[in-house]
């Protein structure tokens, strides 16, 4: 390790250790007792933190997947990151921050002295309802109606109606990793992307798949929670 970053980790180290998370933009969860953030983490959010804490990330290294619409088929490159969802195309700022695997994204909320959430956690962000979001229209990996008016890609945070409980993109946009181990080495993800379609209905509220922690995508993406104090 070097000292650079061996600094970056006692940084954060002594900002986990914080008792006063940094609440801006949150929603309160009382059934289970926490805030959470009122919308995904933006690509600008995380290239703060990147660039405040100069830290390595997984895709530095480890190449990023994302699935293209017009060969109907996942591609990969080294060159895709929250920055470039697919290795090429710029995100605008207000897209989901994606491409980030499950240790980068508890860093980025431990920095904020907050967490995942686990999947209890995030059921109870949803009420146990459904609302619209940005989905596959159509039967995927075939054409994408885009009626939604995103076309096989994820929309910016706030492109949709509020969910009752005040929470923005909970179904749909992108997957979202949890905190809830699936078995050694994978987390349990929630939400549903803009590739689950109603033949799958990957977006309801009990839907839940298992990605590896390492797994880079262009559909996965997070919010943080923060425990609430009594």
């Amino acid at each position: 390790m070097t000292l650079r970053n061996a600094i970056s980790v006692i940084i954060l180290l002594f900002l986990m250790g914080c008792e006063t998370p940094i609440l801006e933009d949150v929603k309160a969860i009382e059934e289970v007792n926490i805030w959470a953030d009122e919308h995904e983490v933006t690509s600008k959010d995380f290239e703060e933190f990147q660039n405040q804490f100069d830290l390595r990330i997984a895709s530095d290294s480890i190449s990023g997947w994302w699935f293209s619409a017009d060969s109907s088929k996942w591609k990969s490159s080294f060159t895709a990151s929250h920055l470039r969802p697919n290795g090429a195309f710029i995100a605008d700022s207000l897209s989901p921050a994606v491409q980030v695997s499950w240790t980068d994204a508890c860093a980025y909320c431990n920095a904020r002295n907050g967490r995942l959430p686990t999947t209890k956690e995030w059921m109870a962000m949803t009420s146990g309802s459904y609302s619209p979001g940005n989905i596959w229209e159509g039967y995927f990996p075939l054409r994408d109606e885009g009626l939604d008016g995103f076309l096989a890609q994820s929309a910016p945070v706030k492109s949709f109606r509020a969910h009752e409980t005040g929470l923005y993109d909970l179904f749909g946009n992108v997957w979202e990793w949890t905190s809830s181990a699936a078995e050694e080495g994978k987390y349990y993800v929630k939400g549903g992307s803009y590739l689950s379609d109603y033949n799958s209905g990957g977006f309801l509220p009990d839907y839940t798949m298992a990605f590896s922690a390492d797994s880079l995508r262009a559909d996965l993406g997070f919010r943080c929670v923060y425990t609430r104090s009594n």
